[in-house]
This record gives structure tokens, sequence and C-alpha cells, in this order.
């Protein structure tokens, strides 16, 4: 990892724990270094103004970001969420297919997902299930776990986030049909899973963790119990 790539990653780390002096003074740094103009540059200091001042500050930044370079993923997927806070559906749609599309043209520049991978991430998943407790798990008798690399470009064209790491997926069905002998799936990302958790213990476990999250939310578990049982 090079020094800008360090810095870049020092102020994500710094934003995640809420340290926004720490990430504006690695702000400036990437600006000694590459220039105030550089996308880099301006895509820290939009997440910065975000956590100061709101999404909509942040957009402003964001918009800039893209001119200065429209094929960098993140700062793509930082403007969706900024869309999607601020109300922009449409904004937000676009910028979520430019990221589905950057994303996969890098997957296949950079070899992820191998059949390897692919593998180990559905064994994980199984396993997850089959350590449930019998009556959570007799009512997932008919669910299936299907890897993909990411979502389609028609489930993010509807609004999507092309970076999740799953989805409970139950086929429409004729309305009187009984719920619990509908066909059910569990899809997970490998892509997005592989991109966000290199080490293999901890992609494990957010597998795991991903695995249970999605069928707690098809359990009608809400975001907020989830993260009370540390499934969020």
């Amino acid at each position: 990892m090079d020094e800008i790539e360090q810095l870049l990653e020092e102020g994500d780390e710094a934003l995640a724990v809420g340290d926004i002096e720490r990430a504006a003074e690695l702000v400036r740094a990437l600006a000694d270094r590459v220039g105030e103009q550089d996308a880099r540059v301006v895509y820290l200091d939009a997440l910065v103004a975000w956590e100061i001042d709101g999404p909509e500050a942040a957009m402003v930044r964001l918009e800039d970001a893209v001119r200065a370079d429209p094929d960098d993923a993140d700062i793509r997927h930082a403007a969706a969420l900024a869309c999607e806070e601020l109300g922009d559906g449409e904004g937000m749609r676009r910028h979520f297919l430019q990221t589905r599309l950057i994303d996969a043209r890098q997957d296949r520049d950079a070899g992820v997902g191998s059949p390897a991978e692919l593998d180990f991430i559905e064994q994980v998943a199984l396993e997850a299930i089959e350590a449930l407790p019998h009556e959570i798990r007799s009512q997932l008798h008919n669910v299936a776990i299907d890897v993909h690399l990411r979502p389609s470009l028609r489930l993010v064209s509807e609004g999507f986030d092309p970076r999740a790491l799953g989805i409970f997926d139950v086929p429409e069905i004729v309305e009187h049909a009984p719920l619990a002998d509908a066909p059910k799936r569990i899809l997970l990302y490998a892509a997005n899973l592989l991109c966000a958790f290199r080490k293999q213990d901890v992609l494990a476990e957010q597998v795991k963790a991903t695995v249970l999250h999605e069928i707690a939310h098809y359990f009608g578990f809400e975001e907020h119990e989830m993260e009370r049982l540390g499934l969020a």
C-alpha cells in the first residue's frame, strides 16, 4: 500500500470511529501531497463535511469529486448514499449503477471471486444455518444458498445498494399460498464480502453474520433488534 492509499485508509478509519478532527488532518495531509483538487482529497473532505454539516454539504463536494474522477467507485457509492439521504431517488440509482459497473470491471481485472472463494462462502453459509436451533432451522427447510458476485443490474437499477452483502429473496407467489411452503433463498454477494473482508477468518465471521442478518429480516426483526443481538 502506497502512502496515499494509507492516508485514505486512515481517514476512513478515523471517520468510522467518529474522530472528525483526525480525519480533517488527514485531508490536509493528502492535499499537501497530491493537491486540493485531487479527487481523493475532495472525496475525503466530502465525508468530513457530511459528519459536520450533513449530506447536503457533502453532496456539493462529492459532485466535484465525481467530475474529477468519474470512474472512482467509492466516490460514486458515497454520492449515491448522499442522494438517498436527500431523497433524490434518480441520483441514487444513477450513482449506484455506476458503482456496480465500475466494481464489476475491477473484479474482473483483479480476479475476484474464484471458484474456491465462492465454495468457501457457500460452505460457511450452510454451516451457519445448520448451527441454528432446530425450531428455527425447521422453518428454513426449503431455503437455498446462492452465491453471486454482486447484485444484478436489474436489482441495482431499482435502488438496491450494489455493495450489499446479501439479501433474503422470496419469489413472487400466489397470494393465498403459505409463505412457509414458498421457495426461498439467501443471496450472498461474494465480491462485496471478499473486497470488504480480506482475512479468511474475518470473512467467515461476516458470512455467518450476513446469513443470520437476512434470516432475522425474514422473521420480521427490526434493525434496532438486530443491533441488540449483534446482527446489524
